[in-house]
């Protein structure tokens, strides 16, 4: 039987599951099959679903016309997530930010990003509570400064992550996660946006102490925190 044969067989045993109407016996009988076919043709189930698996793209809407200090993580949370991301910044909606990858890949690009832009409002309020007087500067440069720095670590986190798990990957993982990003790299190819590259920039002066304070709140963000998919497995960001 040639591949794709095999593939469709594969899938439609995995499918043939209790909570799918089968007996306990019938499961376990196709569960069998499947162990034998994976093994006999040298297949996991993971690269048949990044195979079978088409990339998908999704919009994070501001509602913001300037940038907000996350833009300078967000490239960040896309490399941790497998993700390509872009931004317009001339929608009816004002800057919107796509993430293009796997669906589970967005999915976890996405959750990152609002658990990452409400640390930084969270975290802004706090410091203007508790610091904000302390600091003999313009305010508005005072509170930039802080979020700078809260959000550039963050990136750094992410960064470090990213490398730790890249470190820790068997072959077999490494493998898949090449095929997967040849997949997504083919696939946003096709959409030819015509994108122009450039880094986040700012102009805008900062107060180094205020800076060090954000930098170091950036270190008391949760990135663990699990997600969950109504399709999938648990996923959990791995570190602190």
């Amino acid at each position: 039987m040639d591949r794709e044969t095999i593939v469709k067989i594969i899938r439609e045993l995995s499918n043939k599951t209790t909570d799918r109407g089968c007996t306990e016996a019938e499961a376990l009988s196709a569960a069998a099959k499947v162990d034998n076919l994976l093994k006999a043709y040298n297949l996991t189930l993971d690269k048949i679903f990044v195979e079978q698996t088409s990339c998908v793209s999704d919009t994070v809407k501001t509602g913001r016309r300037n940038g907000h200090p996350i833009r300078f993580c967000c490239v960040a949370i896309a490399d941790f997530c497998d993700c390509k991301i872009w931004q317009d910044r001339y929608g009816k909606d004002g800057l919107s930010y796509y993430f293009f990858g796997m669906p589970t890949d967005v999915m976890m690009a996405k959750h990152l990003y609002q658990l990452i832009y409400q640390a930084i409002e969270n975290e802004t309020v706090k410091f203007k509570t508790e610091q904000y007087r302390a600091f003999n500067s313009c305010s508005k440069t005072v509170s930039t400064s802080f979020q700078k720095g809260m959000v550039i670590r963050l990136a750094r986190r992410l960064e470090e992550m990213l490398k730790l798990r890249k470190n820790q990957y068997v072959s077999g993982c490494t493998s898949l996660v090449v095929l997967k990003n040849q997949k997504r790299d083919k696939e946003f190819a096709l959409l030819n946006l015509g994108i122009k590259h450039r880094q986040a920039t700012t102009t805008t002066k900062i107060n180094n102490n205020a800076y060090q304070a954000g930098y170091q709140a950036g270190n008391n963000v949760p990135l663990n925190k699990p997600i969950h998919s109504a399709n999938s497995n648990q996923l959990f960001l791995t570190g602190k």
